[in-house]
């Protein structure tokens, strides 16, 4: 979900922990990582740490704004995070696969219009209107899971070819496996990160048991590869 907002430019700052383990904040719209508590006290002292920005916030409204400006200028510089921040967000899995339901429907929709405007997608349907819950629940393959059993299909021939059927970028992209008839995998990818899909009641027409690939270009249209023939070819060199 966050992701979606980041792509967008609406994310705001989520809540985590530092490596040290203290408590802050990264802000994806800044980059900056903000302290739980930017002020505290030591041996009578008050110690100031956080982004620049916020310390900036923190110190005290009577001081001159030059003097505010030399106290940040002159401040020692240090790693809040090496890094590394780990977040603890949360989301609701209902909601997440509603979302699956409705992008699959709309990569689907451009491939297969005839098929995913029919019966066949009635339970897409359902489940990206909160109807109903999707057939097994949330899918556990990943597309690095895919194309690692793929890969392995492919090898069993002499002369063939490694298989990259999912390359690296930043489009999001929709796959559609029916590993066992009458059940359809639909599994995200955003941002080139796997994300969990779903498995549908899928009655009809028998969709591909190796894989259609929907990928958004980022030009307003779609690229579609039946990954099935990305095998073969793989096999014929």
């Amino acid at each position: 979900m966050n992701l979606l907002k980041i792509g967008l430019g609406t994310a705001k700052a989520v809540k985590g922990t530092l490596p040290s383990g203290m408590e802050g904040s990264f802000d994806f719209g800044t980059g900056e990582v903000r302290t739980r508590k930017p002020v505290h006290e030591a041996d009578g002292v008050l110690h100031y740490l956080g982004s620049t920005r916020q310390v900036r916030q923190a110190l005290p409204k009577a001081l001159p704004p030059v003097e505010v400006e030399r106290l940040i200028n002159t401040a020692k510089s240090i790693s809040l995070g090496e890094g590394m921040f780990r977040s603890n967000l949360k989301y609701d899995l209902g909601l997440w696969m509603r979302m699956v339901a409705k992008m699959a429907l709309a990569a689907g929709g451009r491939e297969a219009p005839g098929l995913f405007t029919s019966d066949a997608a009635g339970h897409l349907r359902d489940v990206c209107w909160g109807r109903a819950d999707p057939a097994g629940g949330l899918a556990v393959d990943s597309f690095s899971r895919i194309a690692e059993l793929l890969d392995e299909s492919v090898r069993q021939y002499p002369k063939s070819t490694h298989l990259e059927p999912f390359q690296d970028g930043n489009h999001g992209q929709m796959l559609f496996v029916c590993w066992e008839p009458g059940r359809l995998s639909c599994a995200p990818r955003i941002a080139g990160n796997d994300m969990p899909g779903i498995v549908v009641d899928w009655p009809g027409k028998q969709w591909s048991p190796i894989g259609m690939l929907v990928t958004d270009t980022g030009d307003g249209d779609v690229a579609t590869r039946d990954l099935s023939q990305d095998m073969l070819r793989c096999m014929v060199r």
